[in-house]
Formats: C-alpha cells, structure tokens, sequence
C-alpha cells in the first residue's frame, strides 16, 4: 500500500523541527528527518514502499513523530543502539480497520435505501 501523507504542523514550545521533506520513501524521510532532529530514526521493512512528504515550521519532534506513527497504524520502539524504530502497531491496524468497515457499511445501507426508494417509485410492470 502506497499512502501520501502531507505532514503541516505549526507550533512552538519544547524541541522543535523545521524541515522540507519532498514525495520520498519512508526511509529516505525518515533520514531527512533525522538529520533535521538529531534522532536515530528508522522504519520496519514493511514501510519501505509507504511515500511521506512533510512540510514542518518550528513543530515539536514529539509530536510529529507521534502524527507520522498514527497515519501510518504505527508506533515507535526503542532499539538496543538507541535509534527510534517505526513498527506497525496491530491494536491501531486493527481500530482503523473497523473505522473503515463501518463507514463501508454505512455507505452500503445508505446505498440500498436510495435503491429501495427509487425502485418503489416505479410502476408496476405489467
């Protein structure tokens, strides 16, 4: 699966990041993003394909590691060496599969409503 996901986060306080992260693979941005935080940050092979572009003014590294976790139904495990590795988290996987049963659904109920209606209006067929 190949996702974009435009970071834009705006604040101050605590440590922060301002950095330009161009359409890129997971690893290239998380390297940039390194780079630009300090941090040893790395991604499971699973997000090798995933795209990540970011555009960040002064925003606080904790929350925006936090945001890219949680657009990505992921978290971050402390390695031995001290890096910052990306993992998919299964319980988030697991929330936002259902958020999007629901909503599949829902649509589909809706769907069948409108056709139930609109075939009630028909004449009867002779």
């Amino acid at each position: 699966m190949t996702l974009l996901v435009p970071l834009v986060i705006f604040a101050s306080a605590q440590s922060t990041v301002t950095v330009t992260i161009p359409p890129s693979p997971m690893p290239k941005a998380l390297k940039i993003l390194s780079q630009a935080t300090g941090k040893n940050l790395t991604a499971a092979a699973t997000f090798s394909e995933e795209v990540v572009l970011a555009r960040l003014e002064n925003a606080p590294v904790d929350l925006t590691l936090s945001h890219l976790a949680e657009v990505f139904c992921a978290k971050w495990q402390s390695q031995p060496n001290g890096s910052l590795q990306l993992v998919r988290d299964p319980v988030a996987l697991r929330s936002f599969e259902a958020e999007e049963s629901a909503k599949a659904t829902n649509t589909l109920i809706g769907s069948l409503s409108y056709l139930e209606k609109r075939l009630a209006q028909q004449p009867p067929i002779a």
